[in-house]
């Protein structure tokens, strides 16, 4: 049996620090940036990330996707924007983007950081057996 599997690998970067495309970043502790500004958000309904049907139909088993979101007061992620993508047009992007939107941040992660912080997140999209 195959099963389809996203990871939400890296978090929101609250900082101006750029994260390079597709870069393979350890998630810090959610109270505690690093020194790369990255913080991962924590989730009190976590985002549905579907691995896209034209992908597995073309026989595409990975792909990793940067997008750029703002944190809404509503605890959810908006504005979201595909800022790379690997393999480019295989539906990674639209599939991150949407699957993130669904997601809600939990109030304590709200309080403790800037709600209207726009930042980046990368999806890594892995098919296992």
């Amino acid at each position: 049996m195959i099963q389809r599997t996203a990871l939400l690998a890296a978090a929101i970067l609250t900082t101006g620090v750029a994260l390079p495309a597709m870069a393979q970043t350890s998630p810090a502790p959610p109270e505690q940036p690093t020194a790369t500004g990255v913080i991962t958000p924590d989730w009190e309904q976590r985002p549905q990330l579907e691995f896209p049907q034209g992908a597995m139909k073309d026989g595409i088993w990975a792909g990793d996707v940067v997008v750029r979101c703002r944190v809404g007061a509503d605890r959810r992620l908006h504005d979201c924007e595909t800022m790379a993508e690997r393999p480019a047009g295989a539906g990674f992007g639209e599939a991150a983007v949407t699957g993130l939107e669904s997601g809600v941040i939990t109030e304590a992660w709200l309080r403790a950081h800037q709600t209207s912080e726009t930042g980046r997140l990368v999806v890594k999209f892995r098919m296992a057996e």
